[in-house]
């Protein structure tokens, strides 16, 4: 798989959508990192945070802990986080062991799309649930995104 590219999308409520694909380079974590500045600007409260990255490749150690770092300056905004990871066993295996690492109790990976939408809808409105369904419905066979949005 070639260049990665992860997007941020606020389209509903308090649900923020992250699309991530491919490989994870400094780039993608610059772009990351400012993604996220700009989704949690003017949201007081707490947000739900869904990620579609089945087709994300594992990542070294550096992009590990910068990931890392940049889970646990948002922690404490996160209500509900949940990760929709498939087809790569050892990115799988790494973003399991990031979120052991920052201790937050929602957050989490999932390999299907019905038990994502179950655990995060639990406290989404049902504007959220829905939408959580077609954002991951938007995922195509040829593992190119449906809409990008910044």
């Amino acid at each position: 798989m070639g260049t990665g590219f992860v997007t941020f999308t606020r389209r509903v409520g308090r649900l923020l959508e992250c699309r991530c694909r491919g490989v994870v380079s400094p780039e993608v974590m610059r772009s990351l990192e400012e993604q996220l500045r700009c989704s949690f600007a003017g949201i007081d409260e707490q947000v739900l945070v869904i990620a579609d990255a089945r087709d994300t490749e594992a990542f070294d150690d550096r992009i590990a802990q910068q990931l890392l770092s940049t889970i646990l300056t948002i922690n404490t905004r996160v209500e509900r986080a949940g990760i929709l990871v498939g087809g790569r066993p050892l990115y799988e295996v790494q973003i399991e062991a990031l979120l052991l690492a920052t201790h937050h109790p929602n957050e989490r990976t999932f390999r299907d799309p019905g038990d994502l939408v179950a655990f995060m809808g639990v406290t989404a409105t049902d504007e959220e649930r829905q939408r959580m369904k077609e954002f991951l419905a938007e995922w195509r066979e040829d593992r190119q995104p449906a809409l990008l949005h910044h």
